[in-house]
């Protein structure tokens, strides 16, 4: 389970990332979509605690990233089925079994 709220990301200045609240339920799927410079890197970032929000809280798996990020780079990821995809309908896309 991911939750993010009112996560704000500021370099000097510069905001990349303003107010961010989302909830992902454990086996969801979800991707981050929008023009360059909307913040999604920052946030993918953020969530594998490579940085730090400026303000708010980052979760996975009920643990704070900030405070207990050890304890989150514990959790067993399972494996999920790959979608079956056949070639001639997405020839550029590689499915990854995780």
């Amino acid at each position: 389970m991911i939750e993010i709220r009112g996560v704000t990301k500021r370099y000097g200045p510069k905001v990349a990332v303003s107010d961010l609240n989302l909830s992902v339920p454990d086996g969801e799927l979800f991707a981050f979509l929008g023009p360059n410079g909307a913040g999604k890197t920052t946030t993918i970032k953020m969530l594998c605690g490579l940085l730090f929000p400026t303000e708010g809280t980052v979760k996975v798996g009920g643990y704070d990233l900030r405070t207990q990020g050890d304890e989150a780079r514990q959790l067993e990821l399972r494996p999920r089925p790959a979608v079956p995809v056949r070639k001639a309908q997405w020839p550029r896309v590689l499915a990854v079994h995780l």
